[in-house]
């Protein structure tokens, strides 16, 4: 469901990418890529309390996912 969700995503299908990524992380609720994924949507939807939460939590999971670390120094930078 991650894969579909990036798919999704790439092609501005928001709203799939979202329900695709969380039902990965249904599946899996320690699939932090799948978070990340959740983050980046929310990011290009100006969602910026969403996207902090979803990646806080990939990196809660998985401290290696650099993305994530790289969105949350993003939205610090701007203020969120």
């Amino acid at each position: 469901y991650k894969d579909i969700g990036t798919t999704y995503q790439y092609v501005e299908w928001f709203n799939k990418a979202l329900d695709s990524y969380r039902k990965a992380v249904a599946i899996d609720p320690g699939y932090a890529e799948a978070y990340c994924g959740m983050g980046i949507v929310y990011m290009l939807n100006g969602r910026y309390d969403m996207t902090r939460k979803a990646m806080e939590r990939a990196v809660l999971i998985k401290p290696s996912v650099s993305l994530a670390g790289s969105y949350l120094r993003r939205l610090d930078s701007m203020g969120y």
